[in-house]
């Protein structure tokens, strides 16, 4: 039998079970002020806490029944949560599935400024919309081009690029290929270049196939990962 009132039932579980969370779609607009209210709570601020668990599970059900009216809220909370906490991240949940991506794109877009290290986030968020959109095709270029070697960003930039979906990317993708330097004589250290490459590769070729120009690279890759296998070889 279904619980009456559902929501009040999301502290419970650090995982909440799918039933309880249909439960809660079910009511539809009626659980958005509750649901909101957990959003709200002080203790949701306290990782690992019955507050915080139902504050994680609220962000994404949030956006799902409140729509439009949920954006601010949600995108305050990607941008204040701890980077990469759970909170962040259902939030994150929430803008996505929140049916309304051009209030969330403009939302985004009109952040000012916007916070400089939650730009993955927010990247994750403006890609979410599905929307094509010149600022979000330049910010997903400024993403694929640091300044240093950073391979958490390279690969999550390969793949939202892949998953935006504008061939137009490729050159960048590219650019950032070519601007990877694969240590020589230190096996441990090409490891991490290589992976970023691979993916590089890999979303070039999802936005455009196979093309002749990228062959050479893929051929590098390979004469890389030979030569990093003979060294470990060599030295067991």
């Amino acid at each position: 039998m279904p619980r009456t009132d559902p929501v009040s039932h999301l502290h419970r579980f650090e995982v909440a079970p799918p039933r309880l969370l249909d439960e809660v779609r079910a009511l539809g607009p009626r659980a958005v002020p509750a649901l909101r209210a957990l959003l709200e709570a002080p203790g949701a601020l306290l990782p690992h806490t019955p507050a915080r668990w139902a504050a994680v599970h609220a962000g994404p059900l949030y956006g799902e029944l409140a729509g439009a009216d949920a954006v601010p809220r949600l995108l305050e909370i990607v941008c204040t949560a701890p980077p990469g906490s759970d909170l962040q991240t259902g939030a994150v949940f929430g803008l996505a599935t929140c049916g309304a991506p051009e209030a969330v794109r403009d939302a985004v877009l009109n952040l000012s400024p916007p916070p400089a290290d939650r730009e993955p986030e927010l990247l994750v968020v403006l890609v979410s919309t599905g929307l094509r959109e010149p600022a979000i095709a330049a910010r997903l270029r400024e993403h694929l081009a640091a300044p240093r070697f950073d391979a958490g960003r390279l690969v999550e930039g390969a793949l939202l690029a892949a998953r935006y979906g504008d061939p137009a990317l490729a050159d960048d993708l590219r650019a950032a290929f070519d601007g990877l330097e694969f240590p020589a004589h230190d096996p441990g250290a090409v490891e991490p270049v290589l992976k970023v490459a691979g993916r590089l590769l890999e979303a070039v070729s999802s936005l455009v196939g196979e093309v002749g120009e990228d062959r050479g690279r893929a051929a590098r890759l390979v004469v890389v990962m030979r030569d990093a296998m003979q060294q470990l070889t060599d030295g067991a």
